[in-house]
Order: structure tokens, then C-alpha cells, then sequence
């Protein structure tokens, strides 16, 4: 299937990053970070690997902020509207997992380029 990404081609794809920096912007096809963000449940291996590919190739890292956003704010919002209506969340792994993830993901990741207040205010202030 086209949306099959498996987990050690994120450890192939930091590697990759590692050893060809900028050049790897210009050689990596545009749909392999549409694939990593439709294919793979946010965990602490996707997010290691965007790092690795943002510090390594910084012409992606506008691209991977957004997407790595949009992916937060969905499933903060997704958690939100759940935990409102107290109905079951069907994920695999543990939802809190998931969102102390995403939490730590705001917190570490680079973001520099946005600013999270609007986004902390509409998607985490629930949590407090």
C-alpha cells in the first residue's frame, strides 16, 4: 500500500539526513514527509527523526513545522472533543501517552518560526 511507511525507515531516513545535509533537500521526493505524517501515529521515533531531518536539512524545517502542527493540533483537538463527550478513544496506545508526547513535542521541538500562544490557548489549556 502506499500508505505503508514502516518504523526503520525513519531511522534510515535520519542517517540518510545526517550524512547529506542540505543536499538531501534537493534529492528527497516531496511526498516521503506526507507519507511519514500520514502513515505513522505520532511516537517519540517519528519526532526523533523530524529533528534529525530539520537540523540536518534546515530547508525542510518550515515544511516539517507546519505539518508536525497540523498533527498536534489534531489529535490535542481530537482529545479535547473525546475527553469533553467522556466517550472511549479507540488509538491503540494509551491516549495519555499520546498527548504527554505531544506536550513534550511543543515544548522541545523547534517552533521558533510560529507563535504557540493562540495555539496553547485553543489546543493544551484544556489539559491544565
Amino acid at each position: 500500500s502506499k500508505n505503508t511507511f514502516c518504523m526503520e525507515s525513519l531511522v534510515a531516513i535520519s542517517k540518510i539526513a545526517q550524512a547529506l545535509k542540505n543536499d538531501l533537500g534537493n534529492h528527497m521526493p516531496t511526498d516521503v514527509l506526507s507519507q511519514m505524517f500520514t502513515a505513522i501515529q505520532l511516537n517519540q521515533q517519528l519526532i526523533n527523526s523530524l529533528q534529525s531531518l530539520a537540523s540536518n536539512v534546515p530547508s525542510l524545517l518550515p515544511s516539517i513545522q507546519d505539518r508536525l502542527l497540523d498533527n498536534l493540533r489534531n489529535l490535542l483537538l481530537n482529545h479535547k472533543q473525546r475527553t469533553q463527550k467522556k466517550t472511549e478513544f479507540t488509538q491503540q496506545s494509551d491516549p495519555n501517552e499520546v498527548i504527554v508526547l505531544a506536550l513534550t513535542t511543543l515544548g522541545t521541538f523547534d517552533f521558533e518560526a510560529h507563535s504557540l500562544s493562540e495555539f496553547v490557548r485553543d489546543y493544551v489549556a484544556y489539559l491544565i
